[in-house]
């Protein structure tokens, strides 16, 4: 395949993440990249987010595994559950990273075995991330 100017040399399902950061008023709507990747989001320590991801050949009803890699919780309070798709193929929930500065990380995967990683940094932005901004 071609890129740029075509599509993206990615075989896995498209999925778009919604978030909504409420210590910034942003709402995003994010794609995965090549390597199942969503682009990082820098929240505030102990912050709460609301994150929709949106499938678009995922059956509904599949369930869709959730895990916490780095420390934070889902609205459950817990560290991993395994939501169903609803009729519109998107699953929502609630995530709150710990008091931490640092990288917090969910894994999202399907029956399929696809991975798709959901990330944050939560604290100052590092001098790292504001080159690339």
């Amino acid at each position: 395949m071609a890129y740029p100017g075509g599509a993206p040399a990615y075989d896995g399902e498209p999925v778009t993440a919604y978030i909504s950061i409420p210590s910034t008023g942003k709402k995003v709507a994010l794609t995965v990249n090549q390597l199942g990747e969503f682009p990082r989001l820098t929240i505030e320590p102990g912050e709460q987010v609301e994150v929709r991801l949106a499938f678009t050949s995922t059956v509904p009803g599949t369930p869709i595994a959730l895990a916490a890699r780095d420390g934070g919780r889902l609205s459950s309070g817990k560290v991993s559950a395994a939501l169903p798709l609803d009729e519109r193929r998107e699953v929502a929930f609630g995530f709150t990273v710990s008091p931490n500065i640092g990288m917090h990380q969910i894994s999202v995967t399907t029956p399929a075995g696809e991975t798709k990683t959901v990330e944050f940094w939560a604290g100052p932005p590092s001098i790292r991330m504001q080159a690339a901004q």
